[in-house]
């Protein structure tokens, strides 16, 4: 069989891309494929996304990137892989790629665990759960759950978010949105809701935080979440994407510095992150004594 010449199959791959773009894709997907074009203009190597030699796989990746952007109903990952493959596993061949690209591409997912990256979008590799505990109490239809009287508080499904309504929260006086489940489940604190995220939001948790705002827009909104690029992403994204004036909750200078024995040293990655953000003044104290220390922080190592 006849081997196609490299600068023909980088031909084809510029036509396919040159097609893209002209039929205006969605962000991601536009982004990528105008990188990918422009290298291959440059004659630069694009193995880091596609190969030359499989022009299937690249057409594939472009659907399937704009595929996820617009997906617009809760769906499993198998489902979604069904959908458009016609085969339950087949999306999961492409998911490491996939990922590589919306970390790369989309602001804000840097970091972001694979999961986290789909969940926006409304694809989930399992149920989608938020979890709950403190003063309030939960409406779900005509039936009250009073979450006061469970010390763990209580995890709701993603597809029953939509129904649930807050009631009692005259004694609210703080919600806590919180990073990681381990915080979660081992933080107190008097007359407040706590609510863990499980890193970036997705829409289903913003539904239920407006919906919380509305019910109890007396409380101070507070996150709480890693003293590290990825933990001031998350806050930046939450106040961002559903307009509640949050505040960061133990995730300043002195927090650091009580806690800094256990922390870790920082990636060159994590540094050229932190530089871009050193503009955001409520985080340049923090952040500058990271980068002169070397030091981020896990928020399991911050005790109550």
């Amino acid at each position: 069989m006849r081997r196609v010449p490299k600068q023909d199959l980088a031909a084809i791959h510029r036509q396919l891309l040159k097609e893209c773009l002209a039929k205006e894709p969605t962000p991601v997907c536009r982004a990528f494929a105008a990188h990918v074009l422009e290298r291959l203009a440059e004659h630069k190597s694009v193995k880091e996304f596609v190969q030359l030699e499989d022009i299937a796989f690249t057409r594939r990746l472009l659907a399937v990137i704009e595929a996820i952007e617009k997906n617009e109903e809760p769906l499993y990952l198998r489902e979604f892989s069904i959908r458009h493959f016609q085969d339950s596993k087949a999306f999961e061949k492409m998911e490491g790629r996939i990922a590589h690209i919306f970390r790369r591409f989309q602001p804000g997912c840097e970091e972001a665990a694979v999961e986290e990256i789909l969940a926006e979008y409304g694809i989930y590799h399992t149920p989608d759960y938020v979890y709950l505990k403190g003063n309030a109490t939960l409406l779900v239809g005509a039936e009250k759950i009073d979450l006061s009287v469970l010390k763990q508080g209580l995890g709701i499904s993603g597809e029953d978010i939509g129904r649930i309504r807050f009631a009692g929260t005259a004694a609210v006086k703080q919600v806590i949105t919180i990073e990681n489940l381990t915080t979660f489940f081992r933080w107190q604190e008097e007359d407040s809701l706590l609510v863990y995220l499980g890193g970036y939001h997705n829409s289903v948790r913003r539904a239920l935080l407006m919906e919380l705002h509305a019910a109890c827009p007396q409380a101070a909104y507070h996150h709480f979440g890693d003293i590290d690029a990825g933990g001031f992403e998350i806050y930046r994204d939450l106040r961002e994407k559903t307009g509640i004036p949050f505040r960061m909750y133990r995730m300043d200078l002195a927090t650091l510095q009580t806690y800094e024995q256990y922390g870790r040293p920082l990636t060159e990655n994590d540094r050229i992150r932190l530089q871009k953000m050193r503009g955001r003044e409520e985080l340049r104290e923090v952040i500058d004594y990271m980068l002169a220390h070397d030091v981020k922080l896990e928020q399991e190592c911050i005790r109550g």
